[in-house]
Parts: structure tokens; sequence; C-alpha cells
């Protein structure tokens, strides 16, 4: 009888511990969307418009940062932060850049990276590349 009370417990804690308990520790991130519409191609000396669109299910978008990079190189940062911008929960705007002729050629490996973050930190990245 003892020994039946304990495989029955042991079946229990058995079952609970494989069924219910990776449930309990599932994170629940907020959803954060960063999407841009880059041009085909970068053109010297002209500004390309790049699209942007960012959300977050927090409070508030904390700041979006576009890195411009080129064969390897950092060559700007433009960082835009809620406290100059007035960031809520959505971005959606047109960001202008320009590249001189003495920074790219055709041969130049380009990489835009764009990197947003909320209140609480969670941050969403993505890039073009030309």
């Amino acid at each position: 009888m003892k020994l039946n009370k304990i495989t029955f417990f042991t079946m229990f804690l058995l079952i609970f511990f494989t069924l219910y308990l990776p449930n309990i520790y599932e994170q629940n991130t907020p959803n954060l969307h960063l999407e841009v519409e880059c041009p085909e191609k970068l053109i010297e000396n002209k500004d390309i418009p790049i699209h942007i669109y960012a959300f977050t299910e927090t409070e508030y978008i904390e700041y979006i940062i576009i890195n411009l990079e080129v064969d390897g190189l950092s060559i700007d940062k433009l960082p835009m932060s809620r406290s100059f911008f007035n960031f809520e929960r959505e971005f959606q705007d047109t960001v202008f850049l320009r590249f001189n002729k003495s920074e790219i050629n055709k041969k130049s490996k380009v990489y835009i990276y764009f990197t947003l973050r909320d209140k609480y930190g969670n941050i969403s990245k993505t890039y073009c590349e030309y």
C-alpha cells in the first residue's frame, strides 16, 4: 500500500513538472516592431529617402539610432532620442541621408543599421545592405 502511494505521488510530480511547469517560466516580452524601406541603390551627393516605421507595446520609444558603415568603418551615427523628438509608442517618418563622393564608390560595401530601444531596454535591430 505504501509503495502504491509513492508510485502515485511520483507519477503526479512527473506529469506536473513536464506539462505545467514550463509554462510558468514563459517570458512575455513586449512586441517591438522596426521596419525600414531602403532605396534600391545609393546615389552619391543626392538625398536618399529611408522610410522608418517603429512601434512598441510599452509606454514609449526611448531612442532610434541609425549607424552608417562603409567598408567596415563606421562613418556616422545619427541618434534620435525621446527627449528631443518626443517619441510615443509609434514613430513613422522619412529620414534623408546623403553620401559624399569621397565616402563611397562602386566597390564599397555599405551598411545602414537601425536600432530601436523602448522604455524597458528591449531592443530591435535591422539593416540595409548595398
